[in-house]
C-alpha cells in the first residue's frame, strides 16, 4: 500500500506501507492488490519488498497523469493484464489515453514515471530518491511559488482595502 499526499504548501509527501516495512523481515512472496498495480516482481513470485510500493506508486500517477493504466492488453482480460505486467509486452507508451489533453507531458515527467515503473527493483527509485526528482521538485516549486503568489495578492487586496476604506 502507499499513500501520497499534497500538503497546503504544495510540497508533496510520499508514504510508504509495506508488510515487507512493518515486519523488517525477508522479501515477501505473497500476491496481493489490484493486478494493475502489481510489480513484476510480485507477479514473477521473485520476493518483493518496499521497492514494489514505489511501482504501484507509479502506476497511479501514471493513471492520473495520463487518463489510463501503464499496461493496456487489447482486448483486456485478466491473463493478457498479468502477462503485459510479467513480460514487459507491449511496452509502457508514455502517451495519454484518447481524449485526455497531453500539454503537461514533458521529458522531465516522463523520466519520473520511467524511474517509478523501473522492472528491475533493485535499481528502481526509492520513495527518499524519488522526492529529489527534478520533474517532481520543480513542480513543487511553481506550485508552491504560485501559492506564495496568490497569498500575497490577498494581503495585498485586503491591505489596499483597509485603507481605502480609513
Amino acid at each position: 500500500c502507499f499513500f501520497f499526499f499534497f500538503n497546503v504548501s504544495a510540497t508533496t509527501e510520499i508514504y510508504t506501507l509495506s508488510l515487507h516495512a512493518l515486519f523488517r523481515s525477508a522479501a515477501l512472496f505473497d500476491v496481493c492488490g489490484t493486478l494493475q498495480f502489481c510489480a513484476p516482481e510480485m507477479l514473477d513470485f521473485q520476493g518483493y519488498g518496499t521497492r514494489a510500493d514505489i511501482w504501484s506508486f507509479g502506476v497511479t500517477a501514471y493513471l492520473l497523469l495520463f487518463g489510463q493504466y501503464a499496461y493496456m492488453p487489447r482486448p483486456f482480460t485478466v491473463e493478457k493484464m498479468r502477462t503485459a505486467i510479467k513480460e514487459d509486452c507491449p511496452k509502457v507508451a508514455f502517451a495519454p489515453a484518447a481524449g485526455v489533453d497531453g500539454a503537461h507531458i514533458s521529458p522531465g515527467l516522463i523520466m519520473f514515471l520511467k524511474m517509478l515503473l523501473e522492472r528491475d527493483p533493485s535499481t528502481r527509485v526509492s520513495a527518499n530518491k524519488a522526492m529529489k526528482l527534478g520533474w517532481l521538485r520543480s513542480y513543487s516549486a511553481k506550485s508552491s511559488s504560485a501559492a506564495k503568489l496568490q497569498q500575497n495578492q490577498s494581503c495585498d487586496t485586503t491591505l489596499k482595502a483597509a485603507i481605502q476604506s480609513a
